[in-house]
């Protein structure tokens, strides 16, 4: 609860939703009961993966949430005032202590909304400016507060939101600055459900909390509310102000410039990439002869600038297919990358969001790997694999990961503790006694939600 008397209009004004993840050995037709019982609230049930079923103040509901298997459960509230909100929040913590157990696979998400026109703000909240958000963000006091979101797991679904930087590549400080830095059209940003803030949720007027979570959530009672008062008061802060910049704001924006402008000076040519990254070799075709490198340059420095700015690139060998026109990344390390597309990976290190993708005989921790083709000798743990295609016969290992596959890429790897939502299996594929096969694909299933 808040314990400044001064901020009482503020949190007399905050409404909250939340989600809940837990296990049971209880049934859930028996869980709604007990909760119905307990919360003082209807908690109807269902077998249903993210039903329709309509949520209010006064009835929840409780279903199965398939990205941590079959027994995970997921009670999900209305939207209730801050008060009545943190009471409802405790004795469900009770609930689970004593019904069922949490994960490194379970979370809470927080879902928070403002009663603007009461707190007399000038700008709602589905119109937050995020990139001022972000720059007043202090997620390392978040993170201080749910180390958890920052596990080996839970990391995929909770990215830091701090990774902010301008879209126009190649462009001087002074003409970035003369088309205006603060504005936030300049600047990509994390818009993503993937996040620790998912902004996304904003377009409903409301923003989604997902930072806490973890094996034992339900014993950390203080660290909830200071999370949800955190947050409850940043979005107060920021909405009155929401269009404008302080100078300490400002501060920060050409902080931003000055990193990027350094980076694109670094490699804006080959002789610059070479004094600035001497752990990085590059080719053309596999040949580093310095006068084809230098000729071919300009085709790769805009996709090399993004591996080094999105994915903290800094050793490893590059090479450009000019054939595929495409690059290809050996014996390199990607940490915490986003966005990355279009590369092929051999014997890499990867940690981050990959797309379109070719893997082979890499190492992949904590990531999203969607519409890649995995080839062999892969190591793959703690991962969200949708849409991706095998290599018939591939000798891959999977460790403690969610995949969602369709039934023309069957999947040719050993499984271990993973989650298959939907797919088949290749021939020779070893499954271990922990795997757990959600349902068989449907065309008709396209959720992504987790």
């Amino acid at each position: 609860m808040y314990t400044d008397i001064n901020k009482r209009n503020l949190f007399e004004n905050v409404n909250l939703g939340f989600e809940f993840e837990f296990f049971s050995p209880t049934s859930r037709k028996e869980l709604s009961e007990k909760l119905t019982k307990y919360l003082g609230k209807k908690v109807e049930w269902s077998e249903s993966y993210h039903s329709r079923q309509p949520v209010s103040q006064n009835v929840f509901k409780i279903e199965p949430d398939f990205s941590g298997g079959f027994k995970m459960n997921e009670l999900i509230t209305g939207v209730m005032p801050y008060n009545e909100a943190i009471h409802v929040m405790f004795k469900v913590f009770n609930f689970i202590a004593e019904h069922g157990f949490t994960s490194e696979r379970t979370g809470i998400h927080i879902n928070i909304s403002l009663n603007e026109a009461a707190l007399e703000l000038k700008s709602k909240l589905q119109t937050l400016n995020v990139f001022k958000y972000i720059l007043n963000l202090d997620e390392a006091k978040i993170f201080e507060m749910w180390p958890s979101a920052k596990s080996r797991t839970q990391r995929i679904y909770k990215n830091s939101v701090l990774n902010i930087y301008p879209k126009t590549k190649f462009i001087t400080e002074k003409s970035l600055l003369y088309s205006g830095p603060a504005n936030p059209s300049n600047f990509n940003l994390p818009h993503s459900k993937y996040f620790g803030l998912n902004f996304t949720k904003l377009s409903n007027n409301y923003l989604e909390v997902r930072y806490a979570g973890g094996e034992g959530y339900q014993n950390k009672r203080k660290e909830s509310v200071d999370l949800i008062n955190y947050i409850a008061e940043s979005l107060y802060s920021v909405l009155q102000t929401n269009n404008e910049y302080s100078v300490n704001e400002t501060r920060k924006i050409n902080d931003i410039l000055k990193v990027h402008t350094d980076l694109i000076n670094s490699v804006k040519t080959f002789e610059g990439f070479k004094r600035s990254y001497p752990d990085l070799e590059l080719y053309i075709d596999l040949r580093d002869d310095p006068r084809i490198v230098e000729a071919n340059y300009a085709n790769v420095k805009e996709k090399i600038f993004e591996l080094i700015t999105t994915g903290n690139l800094r050793k490893g060998l590059i090479n450009y297919d000019t054939s595929a026109q495409r690059l290809q990344l050996k014996d390199s390390k990607l940490k915490e990358g986003f966005s990355i597309n279009n590369i092929d990976f051999i014997n890499c290190s990867i940690e981050g969001e990959i797309t379109n993708c070719n893997l082979f005989g890499s190492k992949v921790r904590s990531s999203h790997i969607r519409e890649c083709r995995i080839i062999t000798g892969n190591d793959i743990r703690y991962c969200y694999i949708k849409n991706c295609q095998f290599e018939r016969d591939g000798v891959n290992r999977i460790d403690l990961t969610y995949i969602k596959s369709k039934p023309e890429y069957p999947i040719y790897a050993d499984l271990n503790e993973c989650i298959i939502r939907s797919g088949t299996l290749g021939l020779n594929c070893k499954v271990d006694s922990k795997t757990e096969f959600i349902k068989a694909y449907t065309p008709s299933d396209n959720s992504d939600k987790l």
